[in-house]
C-alpha cells in the first residue's frame, strides 16, 4: 500500500466504523473527500462527484447532497479492489445532518455480502480552522498499515487489524 506524503485540504472528512468478525474490536477509519464536480439538480439538492482517500486506498464517488442529507456511492480503484478481493466494489453511504455541523448515517457494501450490515459513519465539512494536514496524513498512513489481508483456516481471504486505531482528528 502506498504511503501518503501530503494531502490537499479536502471538502469533507469522515469516519467509517468497521465491525470486523469474531473477536476483533470495532474500529474507525478516517477518509477524506474531494468534490471535483457539483451540479445543482433543483432548488435544494446538488449532484456531487469526486475522489476519496482512506485507509484502504483510493476511490471515486458520486451522489447527492443538500442541507438535510447526503447520499453517495464510493467505488474503489482497481488496485484497491485487487488487494481486498472482488467483494470490495461499491459502498453506499446515506446520512442526515446533525446539529447543522455534520452528517451521520450508515454505510454498507452493495455486493459480496448477502445480508449487508449497516455500519455507522460521520462526515464533517473541513474548514481552514479545522484542517491539520500533518495529523490527517499520519492517521491515514497508520490506517493503511494496520489493515492486513490473511487467509483463514478454509483458505478464504479476510481482513484483520494489526492493532488498535490511533487517535483520530475528527473525534477530538
Amino acid at each position: 500500500m502506498e504511503t501518503i506524503e501530503s494531502l490537499e485540504k479536502p471538502d469533507y472528512a469522515g469516519l467509517f466504523y468497521l465491525i470486523p468478525g469474531n473477536d476483533e474490536m470495532t474500529a474507525a477509519s478516517l477518509f477524506v473527500m474531494y468534490v471535483d464536480e457539483r451540479l445543482q439538480i433543483d432548488n435544494e439538492s446538488d449532484e456531487i462527484k469526486g475522489r476519496i482517500v482512506d485507509g484502504y486506498g483510493n476511490a471515486t464517488f458520486k451522489g447527492r447532497i443538500n442541507q438535510k442529507e447526503i447520499q453517495f456511492t464510493k467505488r474503489y480503484d482497481d488496485e484497491t479492489i485487487k488487494k481486498f478481493d472482488s467483494s470490495f466494489f461499491d459502498v453506499d453511504y446515506k446520512g442526515k445532518i446533525v446539529n447543522d455541523e455534520k452528517y451521520m448515517g450508515t454505510w454498507f457494501l452493495k455486493k459480496g455480502y448477502p445480508n449487508p450490515t449497516l455500519n455507522d459513519f460521520l462526515l464533517r465539512i473541513i474548514e481552514d480552522s479545522n484542517w491539520d494536514e500533518e495529523c490527517f496524513v499520519e492517521v491515514l498512513n497508520y490506517a493503511r498499515h494496520i489493515i492486513e489481508i490473511v487467509e483463514n483456516e478454509t483458505g478464504e481471504r479476510i481482513e484483520r487489524f494489526r492493532s488498535e486505531s490511533r487517535s483520530n482528528p475528527l473525534l477530538n
